[in-house]
């Protein structure tokens, strides 16, 4: 797991709630059997662990990872949080893919090389005008031909 990835299932598991709860008895059995039943509703878990518990904090969570396959995202004071990636749940397109940005990024394929800037001034009195203020290559150098005929007839 990249750190970027870790980065944002840990923004993710700041907004859900422990699902389970490590108390005085350890990691048994039937813990183990309850956190990979989670795995296959969601891909994070949090575990709290309670005060009755001695061992630390860091040892149980990688005892559940790699009992149950997952991996540790984040072991913060007394909470665990676990990520397996569930297949099923990505082609139902319930959950997040952590590697991706949740910005919409702009498909830079539409851009076209027809478009060209244009100065400030001749977009500050467009905009009052209201217009929208983009010219295509062919515009522009009727333009500039036009420009050019001026400075010519003079």
């Amino acid at each position: 797991m990249t750190s970027k990835e870790r980065a944002g299932l840990k923004s993710q598991a700041v907004n859900i709630e422990p699902v389970l709860q490590i108390g005085k008895s350890g990691i048994t059995p039937e813990l183990t059997e309850a956190v990979r039943e989670t795995f296959h509703t969601r891909e994070l878990t949090k575990i709290h662990i309670l005060q009755s518990c001695t061992e630390e904090g860091r040892v149980l969570g990688q005892t559940l990872a790699d009992r149950t396959g997952s991996e540790v995202v984040q072991v913060i004071g007394r909470m665990i949080i676990l990520y397996k990636k569930n297949d099923e749940l990505h082609q139902k397109n319930t959950v997040k893919d952590p590697s991706k940005n949740d910005h919409p990024v702009k498909d830079k394929s539409r851009v076209s090389n027809k478009r060209l800037t244009v100065t400030k001034a001749k977009q500050a009195a467009e905009y009052k005008k209201g217009k929208k203020v983009i010219l295509t290559k062919e515009k522009a150098e009727n333009i500039s031909a036009a420009k050019g005929r001026k400075r010519h007839d003079n």
